[in-house]
């Protein structure tokens, strides 16, 4: 693997991609400076096994060379070797490309540029390329990072007067916090995003809908159910059909924690019919998992735990399927539910486990919190004081650090005092 034109040293970079990107093969890293070919700089790094790295005498490995050593996946019977060069890159490339591909290449003066015509879609402004950075580190849980490539596209947009670029960093910030348990944050973030977007082109039933979300957590159903129905009447007119399904559940789900449960599976139906059509496997996988949670509330006959059970597992498989840690958590936490409603508690114990591990690599603290909580559920059932305690009192101090979550801490205050005076 050869990699130029990247310092590997701010967040714009391609460590990020490296990291995701497993080779056993050499790397040779070249970074620009104006030496001459005879004049380049070479460091050598070697491990042959994870316990033992050389280096030539000269080289002082800094935490770019040793992040290289460790993207690397070793065969313990074979050396891994990184090259850093430092050397005039275009001195170099001119030199590879006139010795290996075309000793014809043109001549060009230091200060002559070449014309391309780029299409216009690929002309891309400096927040931009922020922004997508920002993108990519949120996907792949690098929080920090994506919180200060949000912000840096955030200044550089507004510099720029770009709204769209600003409503979307609001947004996004939003997610993070709300993900965060930051609910007071989150609300501000997706309020300045919907103010500034006045049109419904930026993705304004989006930013909707996200606060409706603000709302469901904290339990207010009605301003929750209010702001979906708004993002919906927006959609009708304007928006694309994967976020109507989106909206469609998100109204459902309302409807369902006020028992209004036939309405709500008509609304369930809709929108998976809507995510089958359109191929949408994320929305597939949340719809099932909430038709799943109609039937386990029904519970009217044993009938009804099997089928929520099984549209839970294809809940699950679909979001195997689509890579999706978040959401297979959310199908382990359904599953486990309905094994605990039918007494398999070792079963649900492991599930809820395997959630907790998930919850933890996603660092999203309200859902561990949760998670801790039905662990806790099932030592108490099980007639485990200690340990049933031991994961509340967790649970009750992720919930300090929480916004707006009162009725979840009464709830956990309540189940202590049940414990502990049982």
């Amino acid at each position: 693997m050869i990699v130029v034109g990247y310092s590997g040293l701010d967040d714009f970079d391609i460590l990020p991609t490296l990291k995701k990107i497993k080779t056993s093969k050499k790397i040779i890293w070249i970074s620009h400076k104006e030496y001459n070919l005879e004049k380049a700089e070479i460091e050598v790094i070697e491990e042959v096994n994870r316990n033992s790295t050389n280096k030539n005498k000269n080289s002082k490995t800094d935490r770019l060379g040793k992040e290289l050593l460790s993207f690397c996946t070793l065969d313990p019977n074979k050396k891994t070797q990184i090259f850093r060069i430092k050397v005039d890159t275009s001195k170099i490339l001119t030199w590879f490309y006139y010795r290996y591909v075309d000793s014809s290449i043109p001549e060009v003066s230091q200060n002559e540029c070449l014309d391309f015509d780029f299409p216009r879609s690929m002309v891309t402004q400096v927040f931009d390329k922020w922004f997508l950075a920002a993108q990519i580190f949120r996907r792949r849980n690098f929080i920090e990072k994506s919180i200060r490539s949000y912000n840096r596209a955030l200044c550089l947009a507004e510099q720029k007067g770009n709204l769209r670029i600003i409503a979307e960093c609001y947004n996004n910030l939003g997610l993070i916090h709300k993900n965060q348990g930051k609910m007071r944050q989150a609300l501000d973030y997706y309020y300045k995003a919907l103010e500034i977007d006045e049109t419904p082109n930026y993705g304004k039933a989006s930013m909707i809908n996200n606060i409706g979300s603000i709302y469901k957590a904290q339990g207010n159903f009605k301003e929750a159910i209010k702001y979906y129905k708004r993002a919906l009447a927006v959609l009708n007119k304007h928006g694309n059909i994967n976020e109507k399904a989106t909206t469609l559940n998100n109204i459902g789900t309302i409807l369902l924690a006020q028992e209004k449960s036939d309405e709500a599976l008509t609304y369930f139906e809709t929108s998976l019919n809507i995510a089958r059509t359109q191929g949408n496997l994320y929305s597939i996988s949340t719809t099932l998992g909430n038709i799943g949670t109609f039937y386990r509330n029904r519970n009217r006959n044993r009938n009804d735990l099997d089928l929520a059970l099984e549209y839970y597992t294809e809940a699950y498989n679909v979001a195997d399927q689509l890579g999706s840690l978040r959401e297979k958590a959310t199908r382990l936490n359904n599953i486990s539910s309905i094994l605990v409603s039918q007494s398999k508690l070792d079963q649900a114990l492991e599930n809820y486990k395997k959630n907790l591990v998930i919850d933890e690599q996603l660092g999203d603290i309200e859902k561990k919190a949760t998670t801790l909580n039905n662990i806790a559920s099932i030592y108490q059932r099980k007639g485990e004081r200690k340990p049933a305690l031991k994961l509340l009192f967790q649970a009750l101090e992720i919930d300090e650090q929480l916004d707006n979550l009162e009725f979840q801490k009464k709830s956990h205050h309540q189940r202590i005092y049940t414990i502990y005076h049982k």
